[in-house]
């Protein structure tokens, strides 16, 4: 897992913040990508899975939360995010993932790949769910 410096790809202003995720991550947007949102309620744990076919980013904002990232035969890594402001990560290819809300409050997520239908395949657990 490796945090990505939103640089010149992210703005704010006395409104909140805005970013281009695409711009930031250097993957160009169209049919070959894929992308969704998610939700992610207090003590909720999204993931535990792995893409052995594709990168995948992740955006993370909203209540604060636990990423964590682990390569095969590694130990994990895991992050907290205090949610105020966007984070983005990235997860190679074959890197197991998941993500678990902390709150209080609902964490929102933004992933996308590098290709449109990745495979993915469960993992032992990184994250349990918790709070």
């Amino acid at each position: 897992m490796k945090v990505i410096e939103l640089g010149e790809g992210a703005w704010g202003d006395a409104r909140g913040w805005g970013l281009d995720p695409y711009r930031t991550s250097g993957i160009v947007p169209g049919a070959d990508v894929s992308c969704h949102v998610v939700s992610m309620n207090s003590g909720a744990v999204r993931g535990n899975h792995l893409h052995p076919d594709a990168l995948e980013w992740m955006i993370v904002f909203g209540a604060p939360c636990t990423l964590a990232g682990r390569m095969p035969g590694e130990a994990s890594v895991e992050l907290r995010i205090d949610g105020d402001q966007p984070v983005m990560v990235h997860f190679q290819a074959g890197e197991g993932h998941a993500v678990r809300g902390e709150g209080p409050g609902v964490t929102f997520l933004v992933a996308f790949n590098d290709r449109p239908n990745p495979t993915t395949e469960r993992v032992e657990p990184i994250l349990n769910p918790g709070i």
